[in-house]
Order: structure tokens, then C-alpha cells, then sequence
């Protein structure tokens, strides 16, 4: 049996080759052109990747790029999987002991490009729930439940900001301690960050390791069988398809905001409301398409909520730093970059917020609301420690489902669960005391809360994310894995773009004030949930599957 296999590369197709059993396994017969481009190429590169033969289910289709797209199975320890055409788009497998061999084309529709923009294929790629074992299935909950969060306490702020009769009553509400459940709601952000870094690190991991590409004996990539030419075309694509995957909605929205939006409402705060949306949009909209607004631009923001999106783009960029490591270093050196990053990361956010004398609440100044939204609010640094620990999360659940993780011992597994809920606390709860007007809190421990709350709350979101696809979550993995979610979770990206301008279109329109209570705010709360998820349909359906299908058609054709 050989050691290598091999992998030619020309100018419109990927080939590989093995021996299986003293038979040969080849992938479907490449183009005329390929074979032509060939012939007449003498130094036709080449790279060999270390693998062994062995049966491996291969997925119907995995671009180069498309390190989300779930596998069928995780092979297990003992298996070193086959690795056959790199871009997949005709995909061949087979099994070491009778040498039989597979091949699964794509269907003809999968390289239509008009296809891609087909209503009825796009509602059963929305509708129709994955089946795979080997996803974090747990993460669907999170996501749906997180997103209903955020609604909630943008409508919050949205009222506060609103004609209301009560309006005494509504700041009143706002200094007393259950409303920290409302007002601590950029907690949500570093769950979706944990969320975000633990489903990157699973699913390349995953991908790589269907190629053939995972740890050996070494610490280095080469040995892991990831050659440079590999990794120089890889990067990119790794960059494009996630600003194709965020971008085409974004900019819908934004060209809505632009041009329509001052002519579809009317009320005595539209005109000056539509036209500060419109002026901002039309000056910044390109610092939002290129996600470096909360830098450059973060007291006027086009679409505001979207800084979320600039942080989550540019930890998404540093991430090839941390994944390699984790597709080639052992646990001790994961544990060290670890644990530095972290700690690293935490201790320039309390200098910072030192230096800057920022408070812990918004509440106590808020003429320093900017201050704080510029410099630790909307930082890349501060959501540091919460991607790191989302990352090796992914990592830690990857190693699960190839069964190279021990059992969690029963005694351990009552301890976390009792002490998670205290964990939860300090985050949520620790902001009363720094709400408190009566007496100033020093600020050395506004910095320390401000740094070690995010880290903090990411490990209780990490640990019930593990706990549920360990299947030791009970109840609480029985919620988060309900059917809902699998569809709902497709939409919480666009919901989230598009829940704020209908907050902001309700309020523009109100002509009267109105009493703020709970029952309205209950209404109100469904309403924006209901509109917000049929408008994400319509966006997912039109422009979010019909972009990333059209660019898996492009890359195949360019591969």
C-alpha cells in the first residue's frame, strides 16, 4: 500500500489517486481540458498529502472553501480517511477490505447558477432540518434563545427613548436590579462570539480531517499532511466566503436605508429621524461593508447594531492563528496560547479601562455613553477572551465526537451544574452594585469588573454547550435540541439586521405619547419577533442562499 496519495493541480480541475488493496481508486475521469493541460505541462505540480486507505464516508459535496458545510460522519481515531479530489466536487470513497468503489456526483443543478436563485430549492434548503449526529445541535438553541434577548432590550431601549406618560417610572425601573437583565444584554454578544468561535474551530477541524489533514506525531503542519500551496489557496477563500456569507444582506439593508426609507412613514419625529439614518448611511456606508466602523466611525455607525458584526469579522480574520494551532499542537501547548491569550486580553482591557477611567455602568454617567461604546463596548480586545474560549470549545467537542475524550466523573458533573447558575450571577448581577448613586465605586474594581465579566459568563456558556453534546445536560439539552430551533437558528442572522430598523420605523411613526407597561411592552415584544421572521425569510430566501450557493458555484468552476 502507498503512502502518499496524490494530487494534481491544473488549470480546472483537482485529481487524486490511491492504491486500495492492491487496486487502484481513482476520482471520475477529470475534462479534455484537463487532460490536454497535462500532456503538454511537463512540470505539472504536485502535492503529496500522508494517508492511509481506509472506508470513510464522504459528504455529496465540500468546496475548498466551505468549512461549514456539515460532514456525514467523523471518522474515529483509528481511521486516517482516503483523500480523494480536495475540492469534492465529484466525490469517490471506498473501503480498505473489498476495494469497493463509490462515486457520488453532484446533480446538474448544483453548477446551475440560475438554480440558485430557485424559491422553491432555496424554502427546502431553509426547511428542511439537518440530520447530521455530528453538528453542535445545542448551539441552535442558544442562538434563537440569545437573539429573543437582544430584541427584548433593544425594544427596552428603544422605549425608554420614546414619548411615554410614565417616563419617571420607566428610568426609576431602569436603577433597580431586575432590569440588569435587560440592561447587561451585551452579554448576548459574547454568547453569540462563543457560539460563532466554537462552530469555526468544529467544523474546519472536521473539514480538514476529511481531507486527510489532522494531528500525527508532530507539532508541525507539514506532518499533519497541509502543505503550503494548500494553505496559501485556502486562507482566501476562508476570508471570502465568510464576507459573501455576511455581506449581500447587510448591504440590502443599508441600500434601503439610503433610498426608500425617508419615503415610507411619516409622523412629527419621521422627517428628523429618517433623515439622520439616511445622512449617516450615505456618509459611512462603506466603513459598515468593510467592518471597521466601530474604529473609525463608532458615534455614527450605519445600521448600529451592526458592530457586532465588525468585531465578529475582525476576530474572524486572527482566527487562522488559533486553528492551525489547533489542528497540529498537543493539548499542552492549546492550553498555553490559551490561557496567555486570555489572560493577556483581560489584562489590557482593566489597563485600558483604567487609564480611560470608564465606569462599569451606563446608567450612573451617561453623558460618557460614547466613551464607553467607543473604547470598550465595541473593542475587538474585549471580545478577545470570549472567542479564545469559544474556539477551544469547538476543539474540545471535536475531540468528543472522535471518542479521544475521557468521561466527565458524576461527582464533577453535579458540581459544575450547581456551581454554573452561581457562575451566571456575577455577570448578570454584579453591575447593581456599581449602579448604586449614592456612593462613587472606586475605579479600580469598575476596570477589573469590566474585564473579567465577558471571560467570565464565556465559560458558563461554554460549559453548558459541552455538558449538552456530552449528553449530560438533561432538561436543559432537551430544551436547547427542540426541532424549532434547527429553523429558526437559520434565521437569526438576518432577524438580528432586521429587527432594529422596525424598532426604529415603530418609533419614528408614534404622533402621541403612550403609557409604557408591561402588557404593551409584551405586545410589542411579539409583534417585532413576528415581523422580524417573516422579513428574514423573505431576506434568507432572496439574497442570503441564493449568494452562497451561486459562490460554491463559482469556486467549483474556478477549481
Amino acid at each position: 500500500m502507498k503512502k502518499y496519495g496524490k494530487l494534481w493541480m491544473s488549470s480546472t480541475s483537482f485529481v487524486t489517486t490511491s492504491t486500495v488493496s492492491g487496486s487502484s481508486m481513482s476520482s471520475l475521469t477529470p475534462s479534455p481540458i484537463a487532460e490536454i493541460f497535462n500532456r503538454l505541462s511537463s512540470q505539472n505540480p504536485e502535492m503529496k498529502i500522508p494517508c492511509k486507505s481506509t472506508k470513510v464516508e464522504r459528504p455529496k459535496f465540500l468546496s475548498l472553501y466551505d468549512v461549514n458545510r456539515p460532514a456525514s460522519r467523523t471518522p474515529s481515531p483509528s481511521e486516517e480517511p482516503v483523500v480523494q479530489n480536495i475540492n469534492c466536487s465529484k466525490s469517490s470513497y471506498g473501503t480498505s477490505n473489498s476495494g469497493t468503489q463509490f462515486s457520488e456526483p453532484l446533480a446538474a443543478k448544483e453548477y446551475d447558477p440560475l438554480a440558485c436563485f430557485s424559491l422553491y430549492s432555496n424554502g427546502l434548503k431553509l426547511s428542511t432540518p439537518n440530520k447530521n449526529d455530528y453538528n453542535i445541535n445545542s448551539i441552535d438553541g442558544i442562538k434563537v434563545l440569545t437573539l429573543l434577548w437582544v430584541i427584548i432590550a433593544n425594544a427596552c431601549l428603544i422605549s425608554e427613548t420614546s414619548p411615554a406618560m410614565n417616563y419617571i417610572s420607566i428610568r426609576k425601573f431602569a436603577t433597580e436590579w431586575p432590569a440588569l437583565l435587560i440592561l447587561n444584554s451585551q452579554l448576548a454578544a459574547d454568547t453569540f462570539i462563543v457560539c460563532t468561535g466554537a462552530l469555526l474551530s468544529f467544523n474546519f477541524l472536521k473539514d480538514m480531517r476529511l481531507r486527510g489533514i489532522y494531528r500525527r506525531e508532530s507539532n508541525y503542519l507539514e506532518q499533519a499532511g497541509m502543505s503550503k500551496c494548500f494553505l496559501l489557496k485556502y486562507v482566501p477563500l476562508w476570508y471570502l466566503h465568510r464576507y459573501i456569507r455576511l455581506t449581500p444582506v447587510l448591504g440590502a439593508i443599508i441600500l434601503l436605508q439610503v433610498t426608500l426609507l425617508k419615503h415610507m412613514g411619516s409622523g412629527p419625529f419621521w422627517t428628523a429621524g429618517s433623515n439622520y439614518i439616511t445622512n449617516v448611511c450615505s456618509k459611512n456606508w462603506w466603513s459598515t461593508l468593510l467592518y471597521v466602523g466601530n474604529y473609525l466611525n463608532p458615534g455614527d455607525i450605519c445600521l448600529s447594531h451592526s458592530w457586532y458584526l465588525m468585531v465578529d469579522m475582525q476576530l474572524y480574520i486572527l482566527s487562522p492563528l488559533f486553528v492551525l494551532c489547533l489542528l497540529c499542537w498537543n493539548l499542552r501547548r492549546i492550553l498555553i496560547v490559551l490561557v496567555t491569550f486570555v489572560l493577556l486580553g483581560n489584562t489590557l482591557c482593566s489597563l485600558r479601562n483604567l487609564s480611560l477611567d470608564l465606569p462599569a455602568g451606563f446608567i450612573n454617567e451617561p453623558d460618557r455613553w460614547l466613551d464607553i461604546m467607543k473604547n470598550d463596548y465595541m473593542s475587538t480586545l474585549t471580545r478577545l477572551s470570549s472567542w479564545m474560549i469559544g474556539m477551544f470549545l469547538g476543539y474540545v467537542i471535536y475531540q468528543y465526537h472522535l471518542r479521544s475524550c475521557p468521561e466527565i466523573p458524576k461527582w464533577f458533573l453535579r458540581a459544575a451544574w450547581i456551581v454554573t447558575p452561581l457562575v451566571f450571577l456575577y455577570p448578570l448581577f454584579g453591575l447593581s452594585v456599581f449602579q448604586q448613586t449614592e456612593s462613587p465605586i472606586n475605579s479600580i474594581w469598575s476596570a477589573m469588573y469590566n474585564a473579567s465579566f465577558h471571560c467570565i459568563w464565556a465559560i458558563g456558556i461554554s460549559w453548558i454547550v459541552l455538558a449538552c453534546e456530552m449528553k449530560h445536560g438533561g432538561i436543559v439539552r432537551v430544551i436547547l435540541h427542540m426541532k424549532i430551533f434547527r429553523t429558526l437558528s437559520r434565521l437569526t442572522y438576518t432577524m438580528y439586521l432586521i429587527h432594529m430598523p422596525l424598532m426604529m420605523y415603530r418609533a419614528m411613526t408614534v404622533r402621541f405619547a403612550v403609557p409604557e407597561d408591561q402588557s404593551r411592552g409584551i405586545s410589542l415584544f411579539v409583534g417585532d419577533v413576528f415581523l422580524s421572521i417573516v422579513l428574514a425569510i423573505l431576506l434568507t430566501l432572496l439574497i442570503e442562499i441564493p449568494m452562497k450557493r451561486l459562490l460554491r458555484v463559482i469556486t467549483m468552476h474556478c477549481n
